[in-house]
C-alpha cells in the first residue's frame, strides 16, 4: 500500500474527496502532518482515523473531534496508537471511559492516572483486580466517587487504603472506619486528611501509635486544646510535632521550654514563635546544633541588643 503525503491540508482534503473509495479499500495510506489537523473536517478525519495507519498517531494527539478519538480508542491494540490519546489536551470523558475497559493494562493504568478521567471510568477501574497499582491510582484520584472509595477502603492492600484515607473525596463514614484500621500508617493518613472531623482527631490523638499522634499534631484542623493535650505526650517526637505546629500558643511553647529531649529543644530553637527567653536559654545549650539553631532564629536575632551582638562577636 503506497503512502501518500499531500502538499498541505487542502491537498489532503482534496485527495480524500477524490479517492475515498480507494482509501477505504486500502489502496492508499494518507499521512497528515500535525499542523494540518485543525484544518481538516470531521468526515475526512473519520476516514483517516479508520483507514490510514500513518495518520492515526497524529490525529490521536491533535484532533478535537470526539468521534475521531473514539474510533482510535476502540481500534485494534496492535494498530491503534491509543497511548497517544493521553497526550491530547482535548481528550473527552467518553474516550477515557472506553479506554478504561481496554484489555491492555498499561492503557487502563494511564486512564487511572489521567487528571480528566471521569468518575464513571474510575468506578470501572476501582474493580480492576489485575493490577493493584491501578486501584491505587484510583484511590488517589480527585474524581473518584465516595462509593468507589468506600469499596477501596476495604482493599487488602495497605497502600490503597492509605490513599483512600488521604483522598478528600472520601466520606466521613469511610474515614471513621479507616480510623480503626489495623495499620498505623492508614490511621495516620486519616488524621492528615483535610476533611477529617474534629471528633476523629480527638479519637486519633489517643492512638497507641506514635506516628498517628504526630500526624494529629500536623493536621490543619487540630485545635489548641488538642495541641495542649499532646504537649504532655510521653513521646518526644509527638511533643516536637506540637512545637512545630504554627498555631501552638506561646504558653504551650513556654511550657515545653523546660523539656530536656533533643527533638523538642531543636523544634523550639527553629520555631520563630518561641519566646525570646527560651531562645536565649537554648543559645547556651550544651548541644552545638541546638545552640546554632537558636542563634539563627529570626525572633532571637531581632531582639538582640547591641551589647548582645558585641559579646557574641567577641
Amino acid at each position: 500500500m503506497p503512502t501518500i503525503t499531500p502538499v498541505d491540508a487542502y491537498d489532503c482534503i482534496s485527495f480524500i474527496t477524490d479517492h475515498k473509495a480507494d482509501v477505504v479499500a486500502g489502496v492508499y495510506d494518507v499521512m497528515v502532518k500535525e499542523e494540518w489537523v485543525d484544518l481538516i473536517g470531521n468526515s475526512e478525519q473519520v476516514t483517516l482515523a479508520t483507514y490510514c495507519k500513518s495518520s492515526k498517531a497524529t490525529l490521536a494527539a491533535r484532533t478535537k473531534f470526539e468521534n475521531v478519538m473514539e474510533i482510535i480508542a476502540r481500534g485494534n491494540r496492535y494498530s491503534s496508537p491509543k497511548n497517544v490519546l493521553f497526550k491530547n489536551p482535548n481528550i473527552k470523558p467518553s474516550v477515557l471511559e472506553i479506554l478504561a475497559k481496554d484489555p491492555d493494562g498499561v492503557i487502563r493504568k494511564s486512564v487511572a492516572q489521567h487528571p480528566q478521567t471521569p468518575s464513571s471510568a474510575l468506578d470501572i477501574l476501582a474493580k480492576d483486580n489485575s493490577q493493584p497499582d491501578i486501584r491505587q491510582f484510583v484511590a488517589s484520584h480527585h474524581n473518584t466517587s465516595p462509593a468507589s472509595l468506600d469499596v477501596l477502603a476495604r482493599d487488602a492492600s495497605i497502600p490503597i487504603r492509605a490513599c483512600v484515607a488521604r483522598n478528600q473525596q472520601t466520606s466521613l463514614r469511610t474515614l471513621t472506619n479507616l480510623a480503626k484500621d489495623a495499620e498505623k500508617t492508614v490511621r495516620a493518613d486519616v488524621s492528615g486528611n483535610a476533611e477529617v472531623s474534629l471528633t476523629l482527631l480527638e479519637l486519633l490523638s489517643g492512638d497507641a501509635a506514635e506516628q498517628v499522634r504526630m500526624s494529629v499534631c500536623e493536621s490543619a484542623k487540630v485545635t489548641l486544646e488538642l495541641l495542649q493535650k499532646l504537649a504532655h505526650d510521653q513521646s518526644e517526637l509527638v511533643r516536637g510535632a506540637v512545637v512545630r505546629h504554627r498555631q501552638t500558643p506561646t504558653g504551650t511553647l513556654s511550657l515545653l521550654g523546660n523539656d530536656t529531649s533533643r527533638s523538642v529543644k531543636t523544634a523550639l530553637a527553629q520555631n520563630p514563635n518561641t519566646p525570646v527567653s527560651i531562645l536565649k536559654k537554648l543559645a547556651k545549650d550544651r548541644d552545638q546544633a541546638i545552640r546554632d539553631e537558636a542563634k539563627r532564629n529570626p525572633t532571637r536575632v531581632a531582639n538582640l541588643t547591641w551589647l548582645d551582638r558585641l559579646l557574641e562577636w567577641l
